[in-house]
């Protein structure tokens, strides 16, 4: 996300989809979700937009065609994980220090 960048998390969010906006649709998406979901969860920012395209993904183990053999397995595994943290409480919220502009 770009917190220290953006005047507010939803303006981080929107800068954020903006930027990724090309993978929207493709076998990849879930895994734009899964990383904000991550991020967001362990700062204390996770919105509900957010949570809810990462359980959309979740519940079709979205990513899943990305791997084989054993990583399909691993990957499994990491999903669960990351589904049990969403569902536990987050982190306390963390302030994140802005970058301060410099005047030329």
């Amino acid at each position: 996300m770009r917190l220290e960048l953006a005047d507010s998390d939803e303006e981080a969010l929107e800068q954020t989809k903006k930027e990724l906006e090309e993978f929207i649709g493709t076998d990849e998406e879930c895994l734009i979700w899964y990383a904000l979901a991550d991020t967001q969860w362990k700062i204390g920012r996770l919105c509900d937009e957010v949570k809810g395209k990462a359980f959309e993904f979740l519940a079709q183990n979205g990513g899943e065609d990305l791997f084989e053999g054993r990583d399909r397995k691993k990957w499994v595994t990491i999903l669960k994980k990351l589904e049990d943290k969403l569902n536990s409480p987050m982190k306390p919220y963390k302030k994140i220090k802005k970058f301060e502009q410099l005047e030329l």
